[in-house]
């Protein structure tokens, strides 16, 4: 199948504008899963809670990776997967939610805000 170059540059830049909206989503997804997640890394009860989940007190760090030509798209769509499968992990722990909805009421709808918005891009997803 033949397909022009003209319209594998407007696949390309639509590619690349859908990216550029996920990195933007991811960007504040970080920033708000960070700063939650601070907040939970004080509270003895959290720590311990995640430990007995075996789930990693993480730090979190922006990569100062980027593609060739200088964009941090593709670096934040893979930081916001990250970010999905440790919602994912947290949210499934039913003891954890609990603490945090009384006592982090905030950094839980961080978290639940990554599952929703991964939710929400599943179901917007067009089939192949």
């Amino acid at each position: 199948m033949y397909v022009s170059r003209a319209t594998r540059a407007a696949i390309a830049g639509r590619d690349q504008q859908e990216l550029s909206v996920q990195a933007k989503q991811a960007d504040e997804h970080f920033i708000a899963i960070a700063t939650a997640w601070e907040q939970m890394r004080v509270d003895a009860q959290v720590l311990a809670l995640l430990n007995l989940h075996d789930i990693p007190p993480l730090a979190f760090e922006r990569s100062s990776r980027s593609a060739i030509n200088g964009s941090h798209d593709g670096v934040a769509t893979l930081e916001q997967m990250v970010l999905e499968a440790l919602a994912n992990r947290i949210l499934s722990k039913a003891d954890l939610v609990g603490w945090l909805a009384k006592h982090h009421p905030g950094a839980l709808a961080a978290v639940q805000a990554v599952t929703d918005a991964r939710a929400e891009r599943r179901a917007t997803r067009p089939s192949p």
